[in-house]
């Protein structure tokens, strides 16, 4: 036609029915004309690459086996904790890497990640809305795990989920509503719309990772508790399928769930701190019984540090709570328990839960919570992975000792 032609400018596509895995980034490159009219040619080219470019092998799923090393951890921003504008970035990604070769997670459950979807699609990350650098970072930190995401809606505020998957554990059928989990397939596009819950089946037993609401709108925090108990919980309880169900739950069990419970009881604007109410309190205890689950933490941990005993035994206290406030104002030396691990009877009972413990206050790694690590041995070992313990608690109590919550004075804790 004689009009000049140029390249456009890569862009991200989606994945859906290239034959690659969601997570890998891919383009486009479409040669047209300059002038905006309808392209003579377009060239598509779906390919995998590493953070520096360069084309990556597929690597071959291994056969899905049991995780028997799993964290749960509220990030409060993922691609703030690897890019953000400053050194504390930079602290965090060390500390990251530092938590992951020292605990080796085979399954990782993130919360609050606050990424963007691509497209409408909760299931991808769009990575042109991320933070600079945060892709490759991402393949960095996590090149070795299936990565599987809920995200919300465009229009939704951030929370989103994330579970990521070693290798070695091959690669799970996820779920990311209630109806699909409790049904054990899912329809293209389902999704929870602010990607609060996702799922992923083992042969052994659903483990279900969720991002609750807290009760700062109690309206909203009950119709949570109902929805995920009949609709989810009950369900697979009926069923008889055997489940763990963790991550931010956003709720205390009682007393020993929190540093100073009379601080808590009038913290709120002279009521009581979300986490920390009666009302929700009962309703996530009557869940516990009414679904037989037992609360790892708390079975192998009766009770915390006094308070009082805490300048005898400080480190010990530090990793009785999984949620800090800011290290100044009148938050500060405040925590509380409102990450779990929960898990059928059934699952306890057969044996598979080995410990159960918190990372610590000063294992944050930016956020202004700290990872929760649950320890699982099958009755019938799949594999043997030594875990030098000496090795894993100094590391852990080193990992995050510059690391301070963010935000200003008070709870700073999202909704």
């Amino acid at each position: 036609s004689g009009a000049s032609t140029s390249f456009s400018r890569p862009r991200q596509a989606k994945v859906d029915g290239c034959g690659l895995p969601p997570g890998d980034e891919t383009h486009v490159f479409a040669l047209g004309a300059s002038d905006g009219t309808m392209p003579q040619t377009l060239l598509t080219s779906f390919f995998k690459t590493s953070a520096d470019g360069h084309a990556r092998t597929k690597k071959p799923v291994a056969p899905l086996r049991d995780p028997e090393t799993i964290v749960s951890w509220n990030v409060n921003s993922l691609d703030m904790r690897l890019c953000g504008k400053d050194q504390r970035a930079v602290t965090d990604e060390k500390q990251i890497e530092s938590f992951l070769a020292a605990v080796r997670p085979d399954a990782l459950l993130l919360q609050e990640v606050k990424l963007r979807c691509f497209d409408g699609d909760q299931s991808q990350v769009d990575f042109t809305k991320s933070r600079k650098g945060f892709r490759g970072k991402l393949e960095k930190v996590f090149g070795d795990y299936h990565q599987f995401w809920s995200l919300c809606k465009p229009a939704e505020k951030y929370s989103g989920t994330a579970i990521f998957v070693h290798e070695r554990c091959g690669k799970p059928k996820v779920f990311r509503d209630f109806d699909s989990i409790v049904a054990g397939k899912g329809a293209a596009g389902a999704h929870h719309g602010q990607g609060r819950v996702l799922a992923a089946q083992f042969p052994s037993f659903l483990l279900i990772n969720t991002y609750v609401p807290n009760n700062g709108k109690p309206e909203s925090r009950e119709a949570w508790d109902n929805d995920i108990l009949r609709s989810c919980l009950v369900q697979l309880t009926r069923a008889a399928r055997p489940f763990v169900w963790a991550g931010d739950l956003n709720c205390c069990c009682d007393d020993r769930d929190v540093t100073h419970p009379e601080f808590f009881r009038t913290s709120h604007g002279g009521g009581e701190q979300p986490g920390f109410a009666t009302g929700e309190m009962t309703r996530f205890n009557a869940s516990i019984a009414g679904c037989a689950l037992v609360d790892c933490f708390r079975k192998l941990h009766p009770a915390p540090e006094p308070l009082a005993e805490r300048k005898q035994n400080q480190e010990a206290w530090l990793r009785s709570f999984s949620w800090w406030g800011a290290d100044t104002g009148r938050f500060s030396m405040k925590g509380m328990r409102i990450d779990h691990f929960l898990m059928s009877q059934v699952l306890v009972d057969a044996g598979w839960l080995h410990g159960c413990s918190i990372a610590g206050k000063n294992a944050r790694m930016g956020s202004d919570h700290s990872p929760v690590i649950l320890k699982l041995r099958s009755p019938v070992p799949l594999h043997k992975q030594g875990e030098p313990e000496a090795e894993e608690k100094q590391v852990l109590a080193g990992a995050g000792a510059v690391g301070k919550a963010e935000g200003k004075e008070g709870s700073g804790r999202e909704r």
